[in-house]
Formats: structure tokens, C-alpha cells, sequence
């Protein structure tokens, strides 16, 4: 599930991703969501109006139809469908597994809920600012220059929603130590906060995109073997 405002593109473009999936057996699916920021079906508490109304009805159906679509063209195993999020992406997934909709979640750099955040954001957005510069991205980084408030905002909001202690599933949890979005201590807070096992990876050299980032084959590397690892105890337990 990409970040808001991002696209599948960017999911497909990790470096080494598809090579490994080749190399474990894995089919890689990066659905839209219908558009940028259709946040996957799961409603955020905006104050602002979706555009279409049933975006958020929308959003979901098209990663569902992606799925199905998947599933009837290849052989599937339902035992190894694992939801990996960056970002917005990563929040969401997160709040799908509170509703104990996956069993297995990758979560790369996503924000953990903070009214502190959302009363920020609001304050600078009505005193007119419309963007935060991005702080200088890390060497061989593909990042953001400047993040704009409303997405930030929308972000932040969204994450409010979901309840941490439901996400009882195995988690493999991801944070840069540069980045520039979300504070890695949200890592911290999403750790503590949830009730499933917890599997935690720092990226060194990496900003908030770290799907792009120096660190992104240690990145894909530990994705693989984390999921490789669900699969082998959720085995040994049946």
C-alpha cells in the first residue's frame, strides 16, 4: 500500500524487490486504491468533503478487485498474503490488521496517532501556510523536497482512528533514522501499543521514503525474510 499522495509505481520501484520475489516465489501486487489518496477504504475523520463521495467505498473495492484478480489468474497460497504499508500506507495497514482483516503486516515509517501532531498542523495551515520544507534527504535518498500541510494533516488525522491494542497479528516494524515526515520515535509508540509480536528494523542512512532510500536492499532483504519466518511459525503452529 503506498503513502498518500504517492502510486504503485513507487512500490514496484524498490530496488530488488521483484528480483526476490522472483527468487522466494512471492507475486508482488501494488493496487492504487482508486486514486492517491483513497485511503484504501478505511474512512479517515476528515473535516473535508471525499470527492467522489464513495471514495473511500471505491478505494477499497479496487484493492479487492486487484486481489481477486490475482487469485484467479495464479495459484495462490491464502496462507502467505502479507500487507506491506509505507507511510500512510503502512497506518492503514496497521488499521486493517486492528480490524483483523490480514494476518501478517510490514508497516515502513508510519505515524503513530498524536493530537499534538493534528492540533500543529492545523494551527500552521490557518496562518496561511500551505507547505513544511523537507529537511536535506540522505546520500543516494529519493525523497521529498517539501510536504504539503493538507497531506501531512490528512495523515496525522487518520491515524487517530485506529485502536493499536487490536493488532494482534506478527509486525515487522520500520523506521529511518533520518526521517523528515514522521518522528521515529512513532515507532516507539506503535511497539508499545500493540499486542501482537513485534519485529523492529532502523535504517541507518535512510529518510522517510525509504522504499527509495540508501538502506532499501537491507530493507527488502529483512521484508523477505520476515515473511518467510510468519509463514514457518504460523506452520509449525497448525
Amino acid at each position: 500500500l503506498h503513502g498518500l499522495y504517492s502510486n504503485p509505481q513507487q512500490i514496484m520501484r524498490y530496488r530488488g524487490l521483484t528480483d526476490l520475489a522472483e527468487k522466494h516465489g512471492y507475486i508482488v501486487v501494488a493496487p492504487m486504491g482508486y486514486n492517491s489518496s483513497g485511503w484504501y477504504g478505511n474512512s479517515p475523520p476528515f473535516g473535508r468533503k471525499p470527492d467522489p463521495d464513495n471514495l473511500y467505498e471505491l478505494s477499497e473495492k479496487d484493492v479487492l478487485n486487484v486481489l481477486k484478480i490475482v487469485r484467479r489468474g495464479y495459484n495462490i497460497d491464502n496462507k502467505r498474503i502479507y500487507l506491506i504499508g509505507q507511510s500512510m500506507g503502512g497506518a492503514l495497514a496497521l488499521a486493517l490488521a486492528a480490524q483483523g482483516r490480514c494476518r501478517t503486516v510490514v508497516a515502513i515509517n508510519p505515524p503513530a496517532p498524536d493530537p499534538d501532531a493534528v492540533e500543529g498542523l492545523e494551527w500552521r495551515q490557518s496562518v496561511g501556510h500551505d507547505w513544511v520544507d523537507g529537511a536535506p534527504l540522505a546520500d543516494g535518498e529519493d525523497g521529498y523536497a517539501r510536504l504539503p500541510i493538507a497531506a501531512l494533516l490528512a495523515m496525522a488525522r487518520g491515524t487517530l482512528s485506529t485502536d493499536l491494542a487490536c493488532v494482534d497479528v506478527p509486525l515487522l516494524l520500520v523506521s529511518s533514522a533520518h526521517d523528515e515526515v514522521v518522528d521515529p520515535c512513532s515507532a516507539d509508540v506503535i511497539a508499545a501499543g500493540v499486542s501482537g509480536r513485534v519485529t523492529r528494523l532502523t535504517l541507518e542512512h535512510s529518510g522517510h521514503v525509504a522504499s527509495l532510500g540508501p538502506d532499501r536492499d537491507e530493507l527488502v532483504a529483512a521484508i523477505a525474510a520476515f515473511c518467510t519466518r510468519a509463514l514457518a511459525d504460523r506452520s509449525s503452529s497448525a
